[in-house]
């Protein structure tokens, strides 16, 4: 009778620990909180890629975003593969203090020195991987990031089936994204220069972190 009890005990205990997992649902794009992000990457078993930028002032960022980031080759890998983490250091954006706190935690955990900076990432947070801004274009990123997924023991997902060819007008308006990002990139600004501060709490140098 014992027996049978501790076995409905056990059984029950299982079943709502499976729903409790169910319930954490994958979040579409960037989260912020990054708490949430590890919750979401236990339950579906994929490794996070977290983004350190400065999505108002680093030219590289805007670059990487622009010829990578914003692609529906990347988006397709990165839902199949992927929960996307972003903490943002930016200058004329309002972020949370909760929010600032947190990614300024996280660049001194990671020792983040330049960006972008972009870390694979297990469900505990363990560094996997690291990389940064990559000429070639989404296609050829999402193939090194597949290379690091793999490396780090994860199954990659094939992303779902092409989408019909774009159109003339969405060719023309990549290549002037596309040249739009080069030319920020190429113009340097007093923004631009390396700040090196002792201070936890102070700007990170803004050279890219290239690997």
């Amino acid at each position: 009778m014992k027996t049978v009890k501790m076995i409905a005990v056990l059984s029950l205990v299982s079943g709502l620990s499976l729903m409790a997992t169910a319930d954490v649902a994958k979040s579409s794009g960037w989260v912020t909180d990054f708490e949430k992000v590890k919750g979401e990457s236990v339950a579906v078993e994929q490794p996070i890629l977290a983004f350190f930028t400065g999505s108002d002032w680093c030219g590289w960022c805007m670059k990487l975003k622009a010829e990578v980031l914003d692609k529906k080759e990347f988006k397709r890998f990165a839902d199949a593969n992927m929960v996307l983490f972003e903490a943002d250091f930016p200058r004329r954006k309002k972020v949370t203090a909760a929010v600032k706190a947190q990614n300024e935690e996280l660049a001194k955990k990671y020792g983040v020195r330049g960006f972008p900076s972009l870390y694979l990432l297990d469900a505990e947070g363990k560094v996997l991987g690291q990389t940064g801004y990559r000429e070639g274009g989404a296609v050829s990123y999402v193939e090194h990031l597949t290379k690091m997924i793999e490396g780090a023991g994860y199954k990659v997902v094939e992303a779902a089936a092409r989408e019909k060819p774009a159109s003339a007008f969405e060719k023309l308006k990549a290549q002037q994204e596309q040249k739009k990002g080069e030319a920020t990139a190429e113009k340097p600004s007093l923004t631009d220069a390396p700040i090196l501060l002792e201070s936890p709490k102070a700007r990170l140098d803004v050279e890219p972190g290239k690997k």
